[in-house]
């Protein structure tokens, strides 16, 4: 199930509309297409298909339409854009790039008008480099590699005088985890393993937090010291000259006080960061910055946004009034109980919910009668998945259903939902869910739900995993539902077992990680230390994950660097 809502600035069509009227309110796009990435620029918008292609609005405006790559069978990952530029990132770590090169920000070497088919960028494999994520700023390309090397190339401006064009990729910084920008930004951030952020680009409006107003020359950078010791920063978003940071508890803001929600009572530029107040005591799980406008989306599932400049109606209240504080808003025609995930252009929104992989592998595990163990109305379900979800017991649970009078189609749906949240009938399970007194679970996600479960203290747990004499803990239908190597390992032995020697040579906290991963899909890369990183390639083939696993991404990106690491270990000279 897809689900996709857009508003903004379409005078070209971008919206995916078939038309090009421009949209102040949030409109549902009517389409069959499932896709893993909507991406924006100025005035297009890219898709990532599950088939890894990427597509472009057809001339109609009706229709997609596949970009066509050199080579046969390259599998994209990742897209980035920018000002009026486009980066791609394929499953092997190598780049493309197309759109327009006025400051060499394709990084092929050269200042060209306009690249209208994807060209690889032949710096990395000279390099001997391996891309891992790519950010786009305004007319600057950043690229991150498995080595922890951040290369950058394009313009980096500081003042309308002091410039540098790099047409070629150069080395920023080593030993970095994490790079942010924006579509429109001149200023970006990035995070080493140390934990420190440093900061580059431009400032005039002190949007890089450093405390002052001071140009940093181009291509250089410099270390926040200013950062509160209580503020564990989890993302930052760039606009054109403000910047917006995303807290486990609240959001932080500075630069052009017209665009970083500060209120209408301070009307002065900031040049370290700052509280947004009314977010003091919210939790935000998603944040995202356009040009000159902000979208935020809290915990509660409630939509914030703001911004001085809306004359697209970027800000979807239904006008072109600025709005310097956050102001909710509201979104009806989206499914929240869904994995919603948030997109800017530098003029347009968009919002999708689309089923995760992980409702997706619990589906299709609610589908395998012969893994139930108890049958309810003539419906088979895993017993203990159903009463962790629900919190009720399955006698209790049983006796309650009998009393709404509905058929097996009908509790057979509901079980769907139960399993992984995905459901064609929503009114039907609003209806049981309100009866069984578990309302509250409408607006709990199947992966937030996953998440929590897997918090759960080790004596809840049903299984073990047995790792050089330390046990890591799960349940045993997460093992099965997510990985078929445990599968069949369970559905082969004829008698229960409370744990089993892992038969792997990876460490303890190898093993741990991956049994996060199954519950969670997210993969955080300042967790993993080398060790952790060589460990895990080919653990989707291994451990039978699904294909489209995050995961799938550390295969062959770990590949060339380990191979590095032991030529060089080989070459050692006494």
């Amino acid at each position: 199930m897809f689900q996709f809502i857009v508003f903004g600035k379409n005078k070209d069509g971008q919206l995916f509309l078939g038309n090009n009227n421009e949209v102040l309110t949030p409109t549902k796009v009517s389409t069959n297409d499932y896709f893993l990435q909507v991406c924006g620029s100025r005035s297009r918008t890219l898709f990532l298909g599950p088939d890894w292609r990427v597509y472009k609005i057809s001339d109609s405006l009706t229709n997609l339409s596949p970009i066509t790559f050199e080579g046969k069978g390259t599998k994209i990952r990742k897209i980035a854009g920018g000002y009026a530029h486009w980066l791609f990132l394929t499953d092997t770590g190598a780049v493309y790039s197309m759109g327009k090169s006025y400051y060499g920000q394709l990084c092929h070497g050269d200042r060209v008008n306009l690249i209208k088919v994807p060209q690889r960028i032949a710096f990395f494999q000279k390099q001997n480099e391996i891309v891992y994520d790519i950010v786009c700023g305004s007319d600057l390309s950043f690229f991150l590699c498995n080595s922890g090397n951040l290369y950058a190339g394009g313009r980096f401006a500081c003042s309308e005088v002091d410039e540098l064009i790099a047409m070629e990729p150069i080395l920023l910084s080593t030993d970095v985890v994490e790079i942010w920008s924006g579509v429109n930004a001149e200023h970006f951030f990035y995070r080493t393993t140390k934990g420190e952020i440093f900061a580059g680009g431009s400032n005039k409006h002190g949007e890089l937090a450093v405390g002052s107003y001071r140009q940093i020359k181009p291509s250089t950078t410099e270390k926040l010291t200013n950062l509160d010791k209580n503020w564990d920063i989890k993302q930052i978003c760039c606009g054109n000259y403000y910047t917006i940071a995303r807290l486990s508890l609240g959001l932080l803001s500075c630069g052009n006080f017209m665009f970083r929600g500060s209120g209408t009572k301070n009307t002065r530029d900031q040049n370290s960061f700052c509280a947004i107040a009314q977010f003091q005591d919210t939790v935000c799980t998603q944040l995202q910055c356009g040009a000159y406008h902000t979208v935020a989306l809290t915990e509660e599932k409630k939509f914030y946004v703001w911004g001085y400049a809306n004359h697209g109606g970027q800000l979807g209240l239904g006008n072109r009034e600025p709005e310097l504080s956050p102001v909710e808003l509201k979104i009806t025609d989206l499914d929240y109980s869904q994995e919603i995930t948030l997109a800017c252009g530098a003029l347009t929104n968009y919002i999708y919910s689309k089923t995760s992989l992980l409702a997706l592998d619990f589906l299709k595990f609610f589908q395998r009668e012969e893994l139930a163990d108890y049958k309810i109305h003539g419906v088979k379900v895993h017993s203990q998945l159903v009463e962790k979800r629900l919190n009720i017991k399955k006698e209790i649970l049983e006796k309650s259903l009998s009393k709404l009078d509905l058929n097996k189609e009908q509790i057979s749906s509901f079980f769907s939902w139960v399993y992984s949240g995905i459901s064609s009938n929503f009114q039907l399970i609003k209806h049981i869910l309100q009866n069984l007194d578990r309302s509250d679970l409408l607006s709990l996600t199947i992966d937030q739900f996953f998440a929590n479960l897997y918090e759960e203290e080790n004596e809840k747990k049903d299984f073990a995993i047995k790792v050089k004499n330390e046990m890591v803990y799960a349940h045993r239908f997460v093992l099965q539902a997510r990985s078929k190597l445990f599968l069949e390992m369970f559905l082969s032995i004829e008698q229960e077992i409370d744990f089993v020697s892992d038969f792997t040579e990876k460490s303890p906290k190898t093993v741990a990680f991956l049994v996060k991963f199954l519950y969670t899909d997210q993969i955080i890369m300042s967790d993993l230390d080398q060790t952790m990183r060589k460990e895990l390639d080919g653990a989707v083939d291994y451990y039978q994950l699904n294909e489209f696993s995050p995961l799938n991404k550390l295969n062959s990106l770990n590949k060339f660097q380990y191979k590095k690491i032991e030529e060089q270990e080989s070459c050692v000279c006494f």
